[in-house]
């Protein structure tokens, strides 16, 4: 039970830390191509 247990915080942590590298990612390449739309006007 306590393996189980470890084993699905180890799983949740995981994913979470995906779920917020691809989020990061997403919000760099959004502001960069803010950032380059502005400066090509």
């Amino acid at each position: 039970m306590n393996f189980l247990l470890a084993q699905v915080k180890t799983v949740t942590y995981v994913w979470m830390t995906k779920l917020l590298a691809e989020f990061c990612a997403y919000c760099g390449i959004l502001s960069m191509e803010v950032h380059l739309r502005s400066i090509l006007r």
